[in-house]
């Protein structure tokens, strides 16, 4: 089955859903497709209406009342990741402290009240420590001593490190990591045409 021509539903259905009860939450702390706006008034002249109400794929309930976790479902065809700034501006909205994003590939959680890793965070950081710019400021700082590179703590201090908001910092690890791919896969593909060559080179020689 090519999970990537399954519409979010299908993921929803064949992935998310069982991974839920499978993790023990029952029917009654769970709801999915949830609304809890009726969408935008929108007013065009004398014609009045509402826009698309929001809607939160699944909200996970600690308490009937009390929402804990919202997860965002993305189709096969989107990163692991893409639905995560969906699912901030829902938490935001519903005060909710962990989000989860999914494409049928496992899950991404973001945990506003600290008690797990801030995996996007982390990825983010991940980003800027192998930029070019903090790259420059971390090797004009280095010091030689018997052979080891070292840096003390107080110039890690000084680092500039920009710091956008959370959202933000999700598009750019996404954006740097799908570029990075993307190179890897070219990298690869030469590789591969370079050994090709060699081959046909050596076999034509032997002729």
């Amino acid at each position: 089955m090519n999970k990537e021509a399954l519409s979010e539903s299908d993921i929803c259905d064949r992935y998310i859903t069982p991974a839920i009860e499978r993790a023990g939450w029952t029917s009654d702390k769970w709801r999915r497709e949830f609304s809890f706006t009726d969408g935008k008034v929108i007013v065009r002249g004398k014609m009045v209406a509402r826009g698309k109400p929001r809607r939160a794929d699944y909200l996970l309930f600690h308490t009937p009342n009390r929402p804990i976790a919202v997860i965002e479902a993305k189709d096969n065809k989107h990163s692991v990741r893409a639905g995560m700034q969906q699912g901030l501006d829902y938490a935001e909205r519903l005060d909710v402290p962990f989000v989860f994003a999914s494409n049928g590939d496992g899950f991404v959680l973001h945990d506003k009240t600290g008690t797990y890793p801030a995996t996007e965070m982390t990825r983010y950081i991940r980003v800027v420590l192998e930029a070019p710019h903090l790259r420059s400021q971390i090797e004009a700082k280095l010091r030689t001593t018997s052979g080891v590179k070292n840096v003390n703590s107080q110039e890690i201090m000084s680092w500039e490190i920009p710091l956008p908001p959370l959202g933000e910092q999700v598009r750019i690890a996404d954006t740097v990591e799908r570029l990075l791919q993307g190179i890897h896969a070219v990298r690869s593909a030469l590789f591969r045409k370079s050994r090709c060559a060699e081959d046909l080179a050596a076999a034509l020689a032997a002729v």
